[in-house]
């Protein structure tokens, strides 16, 4: 169980509010059989448009979780896979850069802040700054809604193993989700809670994987928070 909360610093004016509080299924669920990857050392198995992106994903230390490079060290997850006492004390939450089958292994940063993080009925995410992040980064587009039918896929370490590829796969409806939940039916494990949602026609990070709710596996929609990227993208306030 996780006290839900929100808080903001630098990036863009915000609220502070208080949630309820939420418990999460932190494993995934595998929907038919399982499409996924491992990915190979050099990234040769996976589409040519992922490659450049492979090293933004890291496998938090600690956790079950994945986490995802989005530009000047700001890593963005799910806030259940924080550990944290306070905003500016999360010396607790780590990742490692880079790891993948054979040889290639991973470098490990620590967080330094907590940028934003919320867990509630309506989200779980998370962004924060790492002390070292590599070059390669995931871009984040949250201007756009995407939702049912929409094609996407997922890059995370289930069961803390070797980055893996979800294959291509969609976004459903489901009811009873949060306001900013959306339903989707890639194949996860524990391990893949804050992965990147990736949009399979634009390349561009949508969404954060969050865990499980039925027979469906669930995610936090960017577009929804699209205020903690305000630097990133000009989205009109509704």
């Amino acid at each position: 169980m996780h006290k839900a909360w929100l808080a903001c610093a630098g990036l863009a004016a915000c609220s502070v509010e208080q949630g309820a509080e939420v418990s999460y299924v932190a494993a995934g669920i595998q929907v038919g059989s399982n499409q996924s990857r491992i990915v190979s050392a050099n990234g040769d198995n996976v589409p040519r448009a992922l490659a450049p992106a492979l090293d933004a994903v890291g496998r938090m230390a600690g956790i079950a979780c994945t986490g995802t490079h989005v530009g000047h060290n700001r890593v963005l997850t799910a806030a259940h896979c924080l550990l944290a006492e306070t905003l500016e004390d999360c010396r607790g939450t780590s990742i490692e850069w880079g790891l993948r089958s054979g040889e290639h292994a991973g470098k490990l940063a620590s967080c330094e802040r907590v940028l934003f993080a919320e867990l509630s009925a309506d989200r779980d995410i998370a962004l924060f700054v790492a002390d070292y992040a590599p070059p390669a980064q995931l871009e984040v587009d949250a201007c756009r809604m995407r939702g049912p039918g929409d094609r996407i896929s997922l890059l995370g370490y289930p069961e803390r193993g070797p980055l893996q590829w979800s294959g291509y796969c969609m976004l459903e409806a489901l009811p009873d989700l949060g306001r900013d939940q959306i339903a989707h039916v890639c194949d996860t494990q524990s391990g893949s809670s804050g992965a990147p949602v990736i949009d399979a026609d634009s390349g561009k990070l949508i969404a954060v994987h969050t865990g499980a709710a039925a027979a469906w596996n669930q995610a936090t929609l960017l577009a929804s928070a699209h205020a903690l990227f305000a630097t990133d993208c000009a989205c009109a306030e509704p």
